[in-house]
């Protein structure tokens, strides 16, 4: 009798099998615009190792292979480029001497709030350039004002477009030099 029970004891053993563990999967993941460090800490998972280096754009992720590839596709929502920022910059210059103002059309309401403001007589336009960057990054450049030898640098720290409507954009830490 007890040779019987210690069989069928021995075939439900061996019919018994082991819970079959998930795959564990490795992913490097490149995130091109954001900050991985912020990203990171934004799809941080139970379970899951995650590790991310800004400076190197990369995000690894270590886990099972459904929650490594749902990962991937969070990475991916989060990780797009900036909108563009594009300013038009004109360096004008007042004068109490003259009579007509030197400027484009474009720039005549601005003419008029100037004059309100200041007692110059005569404005014109030195320069104009665009400066074409992304929100939330920082913008410069610099040059030579025409028919001079004075030379100019206008930077930035941070260009940010709202999301309303209409839309503005905060420019913060500008500054000239001339």
């Amino acid at each position: 009798m007890w040779t019987l029970i210690g069989a069928a004891a021995l075939v439900c053993a061996q019919e018994k099998k082991e819970p079959q563990r998930e795959k564990i999967s490795q992913k490097f993941i490149e995130v091109k615009y954001a900050d991985a460090n912020r990203i990171a800490s934004l799809i941080q998972t139970p379970g899951v190792s995650i590790r991310s280096d800004d400076s190197m754009h990369a995000i690894i992720v270590l886990g099972t292979s459904e929650t490594v590839a749902a990962l991937e596709e969070m990475v991916k929502k989060l990780d797009v480029a900036p909108p563009n920022v594009e300013l038009t910059v004109y360096l004008v210059s007042g004068s109490s001497q003259g009579a007509a103002d030197e400027l484009p059309q474009d720039l005549a309401s601005a003419a008029k709030q100037l004059h309100g403001l200041f007692q110059y007589k005569r404005y014109r336009m030195l320069e104009s350039f665009v400066l074409r960057g992304r929100d939330g990054r920082e913008g410069n450049t610099s040059g030579i004002l025409p028919g001079s030898s004075s030379a100019y640098d206008f930077r930035y720290r941070s260009a940010t477009v709202s999301g309303g409507t209409p839309r503005v954009v905060h420019i913060n830490g500008m500054g000239l030099l001339v």
